[in-house]
């Protein structure tokens, strides 16, 4: 009725089909580990990139702060005029600003470009009034 079939040419199949699936499923984890590293630091850059805009918006809240103190600021008495600061003391957050116009009395024109600084990532605001 049922023939039986020689074994002998069959041996190790099986363990060559579990080694297969086995590096198939190593590589697969090895894709999926390495996507989860990628976004874990495209996720601490993103929250860099926000923390050199604030430094940025900081070093321009500071000029407009400083042309508010006085009617003749000193920042604006030159055609282009550069200051850097600290965000609260600390070195890591920085902000470097220039202020440029034509007719040295901070009036309609001026133009406060900002650059932020954290960790490496750098951020620009630019103003005119």
């Amino acid at each position: 009725m049922f023939k039986t079939k020689n074994k002998k040419n069959q041996r190790g199949v099986s363990l060559f089909l579990i080694t297969i699936m086995i590096s198939v499923l190593v590589a697969f984890s090895l894709n999926v580990a390495t996507i989860i590293v990628e976004s874990a630091k495209l996720t601490s850059n993103a929250g860099d990139s926000v923390k050199a805009f604030h430094c940025a918006d900081s070093g321009i809240e500071y000029v407009l702060y400083q042309i508010s103190l006085s009617p003749e600021p000193t920042i604006c008495t030159s055609p282009a005029n550069s200051i850097s600061g600290t965000v609260n003391g600390d070195s890591y957050y920085s902000f470097d600003t220039t202020v440029f116009n034509t007719n040295n009395d901070c009036g309609v024109g001026t133009i406060v470009t900002a650059l932020g600084n954290f960790n490496g990532s750098v951020r620009k605001v630019q103003i005119q009034y």
